[in-house]
């Protein structure tokens, strides 16, 4: 390109913006009003989460001492490459402002071919809800993110779907079981490119899993084996509230835009040809928006519901099905009481508003940085930053600059304080169990005792290896049944994924190399 054609280029991409901005004010506002309360509450608070992300980039780019393997990885790759231009202490923040501004273009985008109004569906989404956990743990905001992109161009006809669906899953793994939703392209060449697309990133996550742990499945059976294969012991009801939380002030605009369109659709089904299939498919491919939410909808649902333990973020994806009904219920509550059109930007603004009173009146406080810098503090006091540590705050202490793995389980802590390991607990972290027994820690020898703190274990410690912890959870929990019970569990990726399904753990097992068998509980043939 020629100097001048570079410059002319550089000139209309600046007048475009300009233009975009004043004619976009409120939605430009709204951005920037996220993106400062996104900064401000990672600068005022420590995530657990993000921490972990940070140091599984800091592990493969920096020579970090931490990794933890069930951990999708686009948020450390994005962090990672962040940090070329500001350092770790900035990449965060950078973050940050990338995933904020891939939601608003992602609500810009879908708006735009969905023919809504941007700014007011843009109002909708930051409720007091998304604004607490769209970042607070991570990845939920930017995998929601590239899920309204991917729809955006399912709806657009376009394959590029299956790269925004893809890196969607390997941002949150909640999103692997979506894939169905581009067959909603209605065309077999582009559900078939848009599938590849998918699997094509994906792939490049198992393949990595491969070549560094033995198993493509490694990651992805670890996150399982947490937060669902070992958990169906606590299975938790649905909780309503939770729901509550996440659609609240949009409620009855939810139910009436929801209501809308089930009664256009039925109506439309009602006048088509009867038993005309091709009547009935160019009806899905009109209304392909609507069945697309409809199937958002009812996924977003089943998803959380068949989650063992409940939390309200497991609900994040409902979040876009709730935005679009519930402008849709806004929109029809304009039109009856012949409001002008762009009235519909101002309603959305308020609600936006009082999303902010929930905000302040409700939001959770969460954790600082502060107690947790106390204990750092006292290791340095007391000469033991060298020592092996182990901590329940394991991840915020490795982020904090101190190496340290997970604590020890109740059954064999003395053992680990007389190999020489250093124990650092916090009480605010809530687990395990003993760090409110006062009589059990009495026995313990105890270099130092506060009102939230406890350091136990022997001034003479155990040197700190220098060595990475990058062990699995699947590999702690094998460790501590055989510490405690005698005998080995099957930790195999295909034996946690496919227990129940035959065949399926037999072409997992064929796969990698172990013949087409199946396993039992304790790793024998079955």
């Amino acid at each position: 390109m020629k100097p001048k054609e570079k410059k002319s280029s550089i000139t209309k991409a600046g007048k475009a913006l300009i233009d975009f901005i004043k004619n976009n004010k409120i939605f430009v506002f709204l951005f920037l009003f996220s993106t400062s309360y996104f900064l401000y509450q990672n600068i005022t608070t420590i995530s657990w989460d993000l921490s972990v992300y940070v140091l599984n980039a800091q592990y493969w780019f920096s020579d970090g001492f931490y990794f933890e393997t069930l951990r999708p990885p686009v948020a450390p790759l994005l962090i990672a490459f962040f940090n070329i231009f500001s350092g770790w202490g900035g990449a965060e923040l950078l973050y940050i402002i990338f995933t904020s501004g891939v939601f608003a273009f992602s609500i810009y985008k879908f708006s735009r071919i969905a023919r809504l109004n941007h700014t007011g569906l843009y109002a909708l989404s930051l409720s007091f809800y998304v604004l607490l956990w769209g970042l607070s743990v991570g990845t939920e905001l930017l995998s929601l993110a590239f899920l309204i992109l991917a729809t955006a161009y399912i709806i657009s006809s376009k394959p590029v779907s299956g790269l925004f669906l893809g890196l969607s899953a390997m941002t949150r793994y909640a999103a692997l079981g979506l894939f169905p939703i581009l067959l909603f392209h209605f065309n077999l060449k582009r559900i078939g490119k848009s599938l590849l697309l998918f699997f094509g990133v994906v792939f490049l996550w198992l393949l990595y899993n491969y070549f560094a742990f033995g198993n493509f499945l490694e990651s992805i059976a670890n996150q399982y084996a947490l937060n669902v294969l070992f958990r169906q012991d606590v299975i938790q009801p649905v909780n309503l509230r939770h729901f509550l939380e996440v659609q609240n002030i949009l409620i009855p605009f939810f139910i009436l835009g929801l209501a809308f369109v089930i009664y256009k659709l039925i109506k439309e089904i009602a006048s088509s040809k009867k038993d005309s299939l091709k009547s009935l498919a160019g009806l899905a491919k009109k209304r392909k928006t609507e069945l697309l939410m409809f199937a958002l909808l009812i996924a977003s649902i089943y998803s959380y519901a068949s989650t063992p333990t409940k939390l309200s973020r497991y609900l994040f994806f409902l979040v876009f099905p709730t935005i679009y009904f519930g402008y849709l219920g806004i929109k029809g509550v304009i039109s009856f009481f012949r409001i002008p059109e762009n009235g519909i930007t101002y309603f959305c603004a308020a609600i936006f508003v009082l999303n902010l009173g929930l905000l302040i009146e409700y939001g959770p406080h969460f954790e600082r940085e502060e107690p947790y810098q106390e204990g750092i503090q006292i290791l340095e006091e007391l000469n033991l930053t060298h020592c092996t540590l182990r901590s329940n705050a394991w991840p915020i202490v490795n982020y904090l600059g101190i190496p340290a793995s997970p604590y020890p389980r109740q059954e064999v802590l003395k053992q680990s304080l007389e190999a020489g390991e250093i124990l650092l607990l916090y009480t605010r972290v809530g687990e395990p169990e003993y760090v409110f027994d006062e009589i059990f820690l009495e026995e313990l020898p105890t270099l130092y005792k506060g009102r939230n703190i406890y350091v136990l274990g022997e001034e003479n410690c155990k040197e700190w290896e220098g060595l990475p912890y990058t062990e699995t959870y699947l590999q702690r929990l094998r460790s501590f049944i055989y510490e405690t019970k005698g005998h080995e569990i099957n930790i195999n990726p295909c034996f946690i994924m496919f227990q129940s399904y035959g065949l399926l753990e037999k072409g997992c097992n064929l796969i990698h190399g172990k013949g087409f068998i199946a396993e039992d509980k304790h790793g024998n043939r079955d």
